[in-house]
């Protein structure tokens, strides 16, 4: 990773460049649950959709609601509240269950 903290494909994958494209995520999920605001903003652009189709799914038509349930769920990537371990489970499964459990208790 460069000094400036730039997050970058190449960073997510070993140096012979064979990872899928979920372990790509997987790489971008643990560098944002450490706090990486680079890796968050990719995270975000690539799950936020699904995410808050996750949260419609139990809130029903409170899409606000939805809404603060997704970027709470982000904050605390963000804040280091949340432990993805790689290697685990999906990080896209992992980010849905999350949501999920998180739109249950809002």
């Amino acid at each position: 990773m460069s000094d400036d903290n730039e997050f970058t494909n190449s960073d997510a994958n070993h140096s012979n460049g064979t990872h899928s494209r979920r372990e790509d995520l997987d790489a971008l999920m643990e560098l944002a649950a450490s706090g990486d605001r680079k890796a968050l903003g990719a995270i975000a652009r690539r799950l936020r959709a699904r995410l808050l189709r996750e949260a419609l799914a139990v809130l029903g038509d409170e899409h606000e609601e939805a809404e603060d349930v997704v970027q709470d769920f982000f904050l605390s990537l963000l804040e280091r509240e949340r432990t993805f371990v790689r290697g685990k489970t999906p990080a896209t499964a992992w980010a849905r269950a999350i949501v999920r459990a998180m739109a249950r208790h809002h």
